[in-house]
């Protein structure tokens, strides 16, 4: 995806197995370049989480108990959206290739480090 992109002409902010900090860093870097004459992208492909009506995108260290620590340490989804529609870009694409289910509901299950690997690109 990266170098189709790149061979196009679109400049490509890219982590790959992104920390929370990592895919912080990735995200203000990619809306600093966004703009009204824009075509912005983000593309991630990972774990993700479905609490109520919020979908989190899971970085690598996130280490969660339970729900209000995902909740706390994702990455909200909705919130990266609203971001990108206060830039208003032209045009504006998600892929979220991640599963969205809640290990919370029934199983007491925790979601360790190895549930957020996976490829994070955010690209504009």
């Amino acid at each position: 995806m990266k170098r189709e992109l790149e061979e196009r002409g679109f400049q490509v902010v890219y982590r790959e197995n992104a920390s929370r900090h990592a895919t912080y860093d990735a995200i203000e870097e990619f809306l600093g370049k966004l703009s009204t004459d824009a075509i912005g992208m983000v593309y991630f492909s990972g774990h993700g989480v479905q609490i109520n009506s919020a979908n989190f995108l899971i970085p690598t260290d996130l280490q969660a108990e339970k729900e209000s620590d995902v909740a706390h340490d994702g990455i909200n989804l909705g919130d990266l959206l609203d971001r990108m529609a206060q830039v208003q870009p032209r045009f504006s694409l998600v892929v979220i290739d991640a599963c969205r289910d809640n290990p919370f509901k029934s199983s007491g299950r925790s979601i360790g480090s190895t549930k957020g690997a996976g490829t994070a690109h955010i690209q504009c």
